[in-house]
């Protein structure tokens, strides 16, 4: 506690133009860290819309599969 009071006393004593340059550089800090963000972001929607396409065709496939078994197993029935 006693370290957040002598920071807070810390801050009066800056000037005015000290105090714009630490909230620009904090703002700038924030803003670079959204940027990296975002831009993991758009990557893993990228992998995840990967990954849905090739599963969906997977399920085609066996869709497909599964077609041809009943038309083996019909045939083999005679209907």
């Amino acid at each position: 506690m006693k370290k957040l009071v002598r920071f807070a006393r810390g801050a009066d004593t800056l000037s005015v133009a000290e105090k714009v340059y630490s909230i620009a550089g904090f703002l700038a800090i924030v803003t670079t860290f959204l940027l990296v963000m975002s831009i993991q972001t758009v990557r893993l929607q990228t992998t995840y819309r990967h990954m849905h396409a090739s599963s969906a065709e997977a399920a085609i496939n066996v869709g497909r599969i599964n077609t041809l078994i009943y038309a083996v197993v019909m045939e083999s029935r005679g209907i």
